[in-house]
């Protein structure tokens, strides 16, 4: 969806958006529950591009549940978040 959105803005942008996710998930192993919790999952904000990486822990793996625009109102994320998952 985030990749859909930033590729109708611009035909390169949708690549730059999706490396620039790929640089952020680099570390993510050694950065993985240190973030803050929004909505009952981790937060990871993306440092170039307004978007926020949801995501939970689970035994040894980390599941991203979601990427999303953090400009849009919290009233529109929050079901987002919650939609077919028991928080």
């Amino acid at each position: 969806m985030a990749f859909a959105f930033m590729s109708g803005k611009a035909a390169a942008l949708g690549g730059i958006f999706s490396n620039h996710l790929t640089l952020t998930l680099n570390p993510f192993d050694s950065l993985a529950g240190r973030h803050r919790r929004v909505f009952g999952y981790h937060r990871m904000l993306s440092k170039r591009f307004p978007f926020a990486i949801y995501y939970d822990l689970h035994k040894d793996e980390i599941r991203i549940w979601r990427v999303l625009d953090c400009r849009r109102h919290p009233r529109w994320l929050k079901p987002q978040l919650t939609r077919g998952h028991k928080l």
